[in-house]
């Protein structure tokens, strides 16, 4: 019997996750079974409170009671409560979610996800790991709520009438509050499994690299911007899977949640190298409600200049000083992409043309300037940074950005950060000034090694 319906089971997950949106129907089917079990029980919590206080024969309400009243409501809201409500789409969402994650992954080397043992033992594992989360909701969040609650209605000494009453109101956001909770906790659940799932998809197709894409808009957040871009070897995101699983598996949550890292922040990632990354940041969610995904990288080492500064701006790492070198060579051949280009910046800052193209080029050209090094996009750009206080004291930029892919000068003007939303990967300082007095020397020394 059991092997009957393991083998139906596998069946469905295999036709589910080959549809195109499997993902988001199988979250929503999560979220909703979670929201579910919660509203039903809190309906019976209410009740079961209810039925409590009509049963009591003291008019005013004590400690007591509102200790008994909270027992009452742990039975349809508790641990065992709601793992009992969760554990039917647990066992079966979660290994279909991690099924969707693999295909996903496999689709883009136009094969088809096996769901191998090794696969369904970690899909198995993990769904006990979330009824653990689920079971742990009484202790880190639901009794809280119930118990502030219900103290606030000991210490104003209600009657039971009163108490009543003052319940029915309450109750409402305290079911609000916990549909919030309960959609961060399916979300979370989601998003972790299907990107376990994608690893092994990616191992699978013989996918070595993966880039990490994050939804750049105005609600991304700090940590994601950091990560967004960076190619990251599948062997890592497996290291830190692994890592996870083996937590779980020996429910050792505390360990499981050090082996993948949720980030209030960036964390202090963005100047860090991606080969430099903790062993807990890698594959996302890198936080509650996180929208960033990996894909398959195709591209292999970096062939010419470009590529290499590309691939630099996108694992965060610092150039060599020859490195810096060429970066500026190239950038002082950059010009505007038209004289229609010029003169819309230049009347934008209200400068004549010329003077501000002058400026433009200067800043590129001199040494006293800070160079660095970001993207947009897939485009690798150089920032050349003068740093100065207006008379006010206040810290200002005047910054010339290039293109070093079309070796065009895309704006020159002040602003007050160098950081900006144009860019998918915000600027990282290089080294030091000096650089262009450096290059200098080196150059010569170069002719002479050769003329003589």
């Amino acid at each position: 019997m059991d092997e009957s319906r393991d083998g139906l089971r596998g069946r469905l997950i295999a036709r589910i996750i080959k549809e195109s949106d499997a993902f988001e129907v199988l979250y929503r089917r999560l979220q909703d079974a979670y929201t579910r079990a919660w509203n039903q029980g809190l309906e019976g919590a209410f009740q079961g409170a209810l039925e409590e206080l009509r049963a009591r024969p003291r008019e005013s309400v004590t400690a007591s009671d509102a200790r008994a009243l909270l027992s009452r409501m742990e039975a349809s809201l508790g641990s065992k409560a709601m793992r009992s409500a969760l554990k039917g789409p647990v066992v079966e969402l979660v290994p279909a979610l991690y099924g969707a994650g693999g295909q996903e992954a496999t689709s883009s080397a136009g094969v088809d996800f096996r769901f191998g043992q090794p696969d369904k033992n970690a899909a198995q594992v993990l769904a006990q790991g979330e009824l653990h989360w689920v079971g742990n909701s009484w202790n880190t969040h639901t009794a809280k709520l119930l118990d502030k609650a219900l103290m606030d209605y000991f210490e104003r000494g209600m009657t039971r009438e009163q108490l009543a009453q003052r319940m029915r109101e309450d109750f409402a956001g305290l079911h609000e509050r916990g549909q919030h909770y309960w959609t961060l906790l399916a979300d979370h659940a989601a998003t972790k499994t299907r990107e376990m799932g994608r690893v092994s998809g990616y191992e699978q197709a013989g996918i070595a690299q993966v880039q990490v894409r994050a939804h750049l808009d105005e609600r991304t957040t700090a940590i994601c911007r950091a990560m967004h871009g960076r190619i990251i070897p599948v062997s890592r995101l497996r290291g830190q899977v692994d890592d996870y699983v083996a937590a779980v598996q020996r429910r050792d949550m505390e360990a499981a949640k050090r082996s993948w890292a949720m980030h209030s922040n960036d964390a202090g990632l963005q100047g860090v190298a991606t080969g430099d990354l903790p062993a807990n940041t890698g594959s996302p969610p890198y936080h509650f409600r996180c929208r960033t995904i990996t894909v398959a990288y195709q591209g292999g080492a970096p062939e010419g200049e470009v590529d290499r500064w590309r691939r630099a701006a996108q694992d965060r790492r610092q150039l060599t000083k020859e490195e810096v070198g060429q970066l500026i060579e190239r950038a002082k051949g950059a010009r505007w992409g038209s004289e229609e280009a010029l003169k819309k910046h230049a009347a934008k800052h209200g400068q004549d043309m010329a003077s501000y193209n002058q400026q433009a080029v200067d800043r590129v050209r001199k040494g006293n300037r800070d160079v660095y090094l970001a993207s947009q996009g897939e485009e690798p750009v150089a920032v050349f940074d003068e740093p100065y206080t207006n008379k006010r004291g206040t810290p200002k930029h005047q910054v010339t950005v290039v293109s070093l892919a079309s070796q065009r000068i895309l704006t020159s003007h002040t602003r007050p950060v160098l950081e900006s939303k144009t860019y998918d990967v915000q600027p990282l300082k290089q080294p030091g000034r000096g650089i262009q007095k450096w290059l200098t020397n080196l150059l010569t020394a170069m002719k002479k090694s050769s003329t003589g």
